[in-house]
């Protein structure tokens, strides 16, 4: 297991409203749940366009968990944040619960493994990312802090204005259906963004592609050229 990298430009969290979150959230589920967090995370501040952020495993048996927040969310509304925050603290408490109950463990200093024998005797959802025992902890959570919205596998775009406008800003490509007018926005170039009535490759089809709303083929415009 090594630490997944999912957002770019990390850094040290500086942001007083931020910081000020995190520690409401913190002392909320130290004082109103039987959950314990401690001072063994270190907080950073990343930017993408499609999280809002993420929790990962100690580097070393010595290091400390990461956390990476949305830069894009400096601003927002306190409770939303305190949400994505709660969010990933239950990945946190979770995760060192796998620690405690030997499903997972250092086999040095720097390769954590996950107990076979332990996984085998248990349902995937126990230590699934998000499977029932992270479910049960985030219901958990929600009613003690009393957040509205509950926290949620996925959390939507709508409670995060900036990190919504921020996600529209890099999707740069347009692919749009000229009999019924449906259009897709992409942030990458793919298959279908360069060349979306390319013919099929299977002789039974004649495109490769076709609309999921009006089944037509052969009926894309991209933007592909005029923006690559």
């Amino acid at each position: 297991m090594k630490l997944n990298e999912l957002m770019t430009g990390k850094e040290y969290i500086y942001n007083d409203q931020i910081n000020r979150c995190i520690n409401e959230v913190i002392d909320d589920i130290n004082t109103k749940t039987n959950y314990k967090i401690n001072n063994n995370i270190e907080w950073m501040f990343g930017e993408t366009s499609h999280t809002f952020g993420t929790t990962c495993w100690p580097k070393t048996a010595s290091s400390k968990y990461t956390i990476t927040l949305n830069k894009q969310m400096c601003g927002e509304d306190d409770n939303a944040i305190k949400n994505v925050i709660a969010h990933e603290l239950c990945h946190y408490i979770h995760m060192e619960e796998q620690f405690e109950r030997k499903i997972v463990y250092w086999f040095n200093n720097h390769t954590l493994k996950y107990n076979q024998d332990m996984i085998r005797r248990l349902d995937r959802g126990q230590y699934s990312s998000h499977g029932s025992k992270w479910k049960l902890i985030a219901d958990r959570v929600s009613k003690a802090l009393q957040l509205n919205p509950p926290i949620t596998r996925t959390n939507t775009f709508e409670l995060h204005n900036k990190v919504g406008e921020y996600k529209k800003s890099k999707e740069k490509y347009e692919v749009k259906c000229s009999n019924c007018g449906h259009t897709w926005h992409y942030q990458k170039a793919t298959d279908f963004v360069k060349n979306p009535n390319r013919p099929a490759r299977n002789p039974q089809y004649k495109f490769a592609y076709y609309c999921p709303i009006c089944k037509q083929e052969g009926k894309f415009i991209t933007n592909y050229n005029e923006v690559k």
